[in-house]
């Protein structure tokens, strides 16, 4: 709810063009936005964008500068699951590879420079590696659910040290977050009325744990698919169903999405106190059946261990996003929900709308063919974007884009 406002003020502002480097530098003073900004009356901003700031000649588009991976050579560029992505202020390129369990570097123009860790569980070895950021002193610091510990490393591989975290559980993608302070927030389980769940606790860049977190949660009815057996209780969550989309920020805060058919983003403190609210209009799309047949066909996980998807239970319309996220460049990036199916249930995204840190609709950004945006999202830094792509074949590709303005393009692809 957005509350009773104390100060509504309707804007058309005129406002920089999104990342100057990616534009020349050269802000357009034709570029606006137009939206209403309402100040409540406890303090929080409510942001309801009307139109976007970009147009279509300022609306900056993808240009593929550098693609790693193959699918015949089995080297440092053959990629089997890409679980997370890094870069550093030279531009150099950390992979962190699943399978291998390994993170392989690259340098900015794509050539291999060295490996760190590898399989096992001694020191400095990995056994479930989920995650990777900079911890204090440029130390890289590694999230190994295996081996239920955070190890650290010398950027030229060298091993540090470790510290031990609570294991015995996995989610993907982390809920995790690496702050700009060195200090880090990782997840943690727990108790709640008798059951299961997961907890965030903060740390300091020294790895001394400060306090607990609740990781907000839905508070309306969600619908799953259940399995009970002797082994326990399985659940599936309905595709397209209501839910709650959570992304931290390393700046401090969560970014809080509800995936039903209002397009609303709020920010929330740590401590649970929405601070924005954005919203944008929206027109609900429907499920479609080949929409449910698609979906039931990716659940063989639940269906092959003797879990019955009802059908009776998807609902008619999709939300209005599946998910959101916060990089730390400072923007806000949703994945909306259209037509098209892929953007809404176990699939890559088309499109992703992009807000500036005060909520202001900057526009919608057309993502390459097969380009992820979870598990792992893409880092954007400056002008550029790293991401995974899969081919046809679902091959992996790491692929670093250039953000530049239409009619600046000046290749396709380099490799």
């Amino acid at each position: 709810m957005m509350g009773r406002s104390s100060a509504t003020t309707a804007i058309t502002l005129a406002t920089l063009a999104w990342m100057p480097a990616a534009c020349g530098g050269d802000a357009d003073p034709s570029i606006t936005w137009s939206g209403t900004v309402d100040t409540l009356s406890d303090g929080r901003i409510a942001v309801l964008s009307e139109s976007p700031a970009w147009t279509e000649a300022t609306r900056p588009v993808f240009e593929e500068e550098l693609r790693l991976g193959s699918m015949m050579d089995e080297g440092p560029e053959s990629f089997g699951q890409v679980r997370d992505l890094l870069l550093d202020e030279q531009g150099r390129i950390y992979v962190l590879e699943s399978q291998a369990q390994e993170i392989r570097v690259f340098g900015p123009d794509g050539d291999w420079m060295h490996t760190i860790g590898r399989p096992g569980e001694g020191p400095g070895e990995f056994k479930n590696a989920a995650a990777m950021g900079w911890g204090p002193d440029s130390v890289l610091r590694v999230v190994d659910y295996g081996n239920g510990r955070i190890s650290d490393f010398r950027r030229v591989g060298t091993f540090v040290t470790s510290h031990r975290q609570q294991g015995g559980f996995v989610m993907y993608p982390w809920p995790g977050v690496f702050g700009r302070d060195g200090g880090l927030i990782n997840v943690s389980p727990s108790m709640r009325d008798g059951e299961f769940e997961a907890v965030l606790v903060r740390y300091t860049p020294d790895m001394q744990p400060i306090d607990t977190l609740t990781i907000p949660r839905y508070e309306g009815d969600s619908e799953y698919f259940e399995l009970t057996s002797d082994a326990g209780r399985m659940r599936a969550s309905v595709p397209f169903g209501a839910g709650l989309s959570v992304d931290l920020d390393p700046r401090g805060y969560f970014w809080v999405a509800p995936n039903t058919a209002t397009y609303e983003v709020s920010q929330v403190s740590l401590a649970g106190d929405t601070l924005l609210t954005i919203r944008r209009p929206s027109e609900p799309h429907p499920v479609t059946r080949a929409e449910v047949d698609s979906a039931v066909a990716m659940m063989t996980w639940f269906t092959d261990q003797g879990g019955k998807v009802d059908r009776s239970k998807f609902p008619s319309t999709k939300p209005a996003l599946s998910r959101v996220f916060a990089p730390g460049d400072g923007n806000v990036y949703v994945v909306p929900v259209t037509d098209e199916f892929g953007s809404g249930y176990l699939s890559t995204s088309g499109a992703l709308d992009v807000f500036d840190p005060d909520g202001r609709y900057l526009g919608r950004l057309d993502l390459p063919e097969g380009l992820a945006t979870s598990n792992p999202e893409p880092v954007f830094r400056g002008d550029h974007v790293l991401g995974v792509v899969r081919d046809e074949l679902d091959v992996p590709y790491v692929v670093r884009y250039r953000l530049a303005p239409p009619g600046q393009v000046m290749h396709e692809a380099a490799s």
